[in-house]
């Protein structure tokens, strides 16, 4: 009798640690999808023919320079990361003014791009402007 005490004891002891074990696995299998999630950013920078742009982006690598027009996709990044997008229109001696586009687009996983953030206007003599916004869905 002395020794079935301590053997139910053991055997009780494990089956609650096992029980507890399974019902936290489903939270965490949770936590892992909520984590895959992969985003995409688009940037599109366009101005009216007279002016050259320079600018920069962020990208998941760090921030890139580039001069002309400029479409491109960069990705994945993961939640919270600050799309940024700066450029400068300026005229080779030529006078007028631009129209200048800055667009952002943000993909989900494999969700269409969805435009997030634009800054748009027109220069007189050139001048530079920047759009961001940072990845909260």
């Amino acid at each position: 009798m002395k020794r079935i005490i301590p053997i139910l004891s053991t055997l009780l002891a494990l089956l609650i640690c096992s029980a507890c074990t399974n019902a936290d696995e489903p939270d965490t299998q949770k936590a892992d999808t909520e984590t895959k999630d992969n985003y995409y950013v688009r940037y599109e920078i366009s101005n009216g023919s007279a002016f050259s742009v320079r600018g920069n982006v962020a990208t998941e690598k760090g921030n890139l320079d580039f001069s002309g027009k400029f479409n491109e996709t960069f990705g994945p990044v993961p939640k919270g990361f600050r799309a940024y997008a700066y450029a400068r229109f300026y005229h080779e001696g030529r006078g007028g003014s631009t129209n200048y586009n800055i667009r952002i687009y943000v993909s989900k996983n494999t969700e269409p791009f969805v435009l997030k953030s634009q800054k748009s206007g027109t220069f007189p003599d050139g001048g530079s402007d920047e759009a961001s916004y940072t990845i909260d869905f």
